[in-house]
């Protein structure tokens, strides 16, 4: 069977990701990624939704908070925002929850892990909804990526983002055709428990999640 990694955060979106993956024929083995990131939470969640799913789940810890700055990642000093609108993020352009290069930096890690499993793709959960305030998780970082990482790998792995050009309601649709465990997930860049909530159009007004 063929096999892929994918980027479980223990939110929604790579929780759909991780049952489309192997919904596609793919033998699944998530990796959750813990950087430091003030929303921490959702990696436990992360460890439930690989539990229901059955697959195996990596856990790694990256020590790179004291290089990145960001008001996501705990030990910044910077309060995230709260209550800004869709359209307010928008005007801004990067989000002040951006963290400098993370998924470049997690799809590294998830490439390397692939190419030493012989897998042949890496999923993440990036949609069309994140392109505002996130820059690598537009379509053409995602394209340039899988690029480079098949350039780079012994087993030419590729990136894929199966809700690149999806909204959120979409992917949420997905995830009940699809029998996702989406109780299980958490989605707070608060870090609060339970989680803080208030969405519209696809973005935590509280919390930029």
């Amino acid at each position: 069977m063929k096999k892929a990694v994918v980027l479980l955060s223990g939110g929604m979106d790579s929780c759909v990701t991780a049952r489309y993956a192997q919904e596609a024929g793919f033998e699944v083995y998530g990796l959750s990624i813990r950087y430091g990131q003030k929303h921490e939470v959702e990696v436990d969640a992360a460890e439930s939704v690989a539990e229901f799913l059955r697959i195996p789940l990596y856990r790694k810890f990256l020590g790179v908070s004291d290089l990145l700055k960001s008001a996501l990642i705990a030990n910044s000093g910077e309060e995230l925002p709260t209550n800004r609108t869709f359209e307010e993020m928008q005007a801004s352009g990067v989000a002040p929850s951006y963290v400098p290069a993370r998924n470049t930096i997690l799809l590294a890690v998830a490439g390397g892990y692939a190419d030493s499993l012989g897998a042949e793709a890496v999923f993440y959960g990036a949609h069309r909804e994140d392109h505002v305030g996130y820059p690598d998780c537009r379509p053409e970082y995602f394209t340039a990526m899988s690029t480079a990482l098949q350039l780079g790998t012994k087993h030419k792995v590729r990136v894929e983002a199966p809700f690149i050009f999806d909204t959120k309601d979409k992917i949420v649709k997905a995830g009940y055709t699809l029998g996702a465990p989406l109780w299980l997930t958490h989605s707070c860049y608060q870090g609060k428990q339970p989680a803080c909530g208030g969405r519209k159009r696809g973005v935590c007004r509280r919390c930029l999640n």
